[in-house]
C-alpha cells in the first residue's frame, strides 16, 4: 500500500462520537494472515474476515474460515446467506433480526446502492428502512449498483459508475444511522473528504 495507514487514523465506534476506518471484506484476500499485516498498519482500523456463506459456516472447515488471533482486533465477519438473485429488502431484514436476537454484538450490512434496473433513490432508501426496523446497527454502502445480469462478480467491482451523492444523501435522510462509504476510494486524502459527508470509509483492494 502506498500510504500507509497513520496511527491517528479514526477509530472505531459504534456510537459515532468519532469516524471509523475499516478494510473491506475480501474473498481469498483478508485472511487471518492479511489481518495481522494490517494490524501493524493501524492499530484501530476494523478488520474483516473474508466473506463465508453461512453453509460454510455450518459444513465446513469453521477454523479455517472463521479463526482469528486477539492481535486482529476489532476484526468483523461478514456472512453472505440465500440467493444473490433473491436481494429483497425483507429478507435481508429478517436475516438482521435473526442476528440481533442470536447474539449481543452489533450487526451491520453491506450493500450497494441498488441491483440492476432498480431506480437507487428508491431501492437504497428501502432497503435501509427494512435493516432499520430490524435493528441494524450499521450501513456500509458500496456507492455502485451490481448488475447481476450481463456482469460478472470482478467487472462489478469497476464497470458500474460510482455514485458518492447517493451515499450522501442517504446520511442526510438518516442522520442518526451510522454510514460507511465504499468503492474506488484510493487515497487517504479522499478518505477525509469522504468524512466530511459520512461517518466511515471502508477501502478495498487498495488496503492489499
Amino acid at each position: 500500500m502506498r500510504e500507509p495507514i497513520p496511527e491517528r487514523c479514526p477509530t472505531v465506534s459504534l456510537n459515532m462520537t468519532q469516524k471509523f476506518f475499516t478494510v473491506a471484506p475480501m474473498m481469498d484476500w483478508t485472511d487471518r494472515h492479511c489481518r495481522a499485516f494490517h494490524r501493524v498498519l493501524s492499530r484501530r482500523a476494523r478488520l474483516y474476515t473474508e466473506m463465508v456463506t453461512t453453509g460454510a459456516v455450518i459444513h465446513g472447515p469453521r477454523e479455517r474460515l472463521l479463526g482469528f488471533s486477539a492481535v486482529e482486533h476489532p476484526v468483523a465477519v461478514q456472512l453472505g446467506g440465500s440467493d444473490p438473485k433473491e436481494q429483497e429488502p425483507k429478507l435481508v431484514g429478517d436475516c438482521v433480526a435473526a442476528m440481533k436476537a442470536a447474539v449481543s454484538l452489533p450487526v451491520t450490512v453491506k450493500c450497494r446502492i441498488g441491483v440492476d434496473d432498480q431506480d437507487t433513490e428508491e431501492a437504497l432508501s428501502r432497503l435501509t428502512d427494512c435493516v432499520v426496523a430490524a435493528g441494524c446497527d450499521e450501513l456500509t454502502v458500496h456507492a455502485r449498483k451490481a448488475w447481476l445480469q450481463g456482469l460478472s462478480p470482478k467487472e462489478n467491482r469497476d464497470i458500474p459508475p460510482l455514485d458518492y451523492a447517493r451515499v450522501y444523501r442517504l446520511k442526510q435522510a438518516r442522520p442518526n444511522l451510522p454510514i460507511a462509504i465504499n468503492g474506488g476510494i484510493k487515497t487517504m486524502a479522499e478518505v477525509h473528504e469522504h468524512l466530511k459527508h459520512v461517518d466511515g470509509v471502508m477501502l478495498g483492494r487498495v488496503a492489499y
